[in-house]
């Protein structure tokens, strides 16, 4: 992973919550019995020395959890993989950004799991192919 192999700094989320429409079982397609989605994120990017004088010189992690936050008015998403590849598009926005790491969990499926859900490392030369 990128973090093995160089200096890095990371802008990071954890557990962001958001209650939206998500899920392929059917008691999970109705509008009126949204869920909660637990999604956390790390963006890596490169820099010499944390000579940071405004957030310009930031990777700004408001803006991702504005996005995520956005989440609740989208329509109904099947698969939890289609948030992560509209999260890891956005992530990459930023040009800086050199790899994302990102869990998202449904944490009201089971009544035995504590959650469920999916994690993905991207590093960006291989999201642009």
């Amino acid at each position: 992973m990128l973090w093995d192999t160089q200096s890095y700094v990371a802008t990071v989320l954890d557990d962001v919550d958001v209650v939206m429409s998500v899920g392929i079982a059917d008691h999970e397609k109705y509008p009126d019995r949204p869920q909660h989605v637990v999604v956390s994120a790390k963006l890596f990017y490169h820099i010499e020395k944390m000579n940071i004088e405004s957030i310009d010189d930031c990777v700004n992690y408001a803006t991702i959890r504005d996005f995520i936050a956005g989440w609740s008015s989208r329509p109904h998403v099947d698969l939890i993989e289609t948030l992560a590849e509209d999260l890891l598009d956005k992530c990459f926005e930023d040009k800086r950004v050199e790899a994302v790491w990102i869990k998202i969990k449904k944490p009201d499926i089971f009544h035995d799991v504590k959650s469920v859900g999916i994690e993905v490392y991207r590093k960006r030369n291989d999201h642009e192919k």
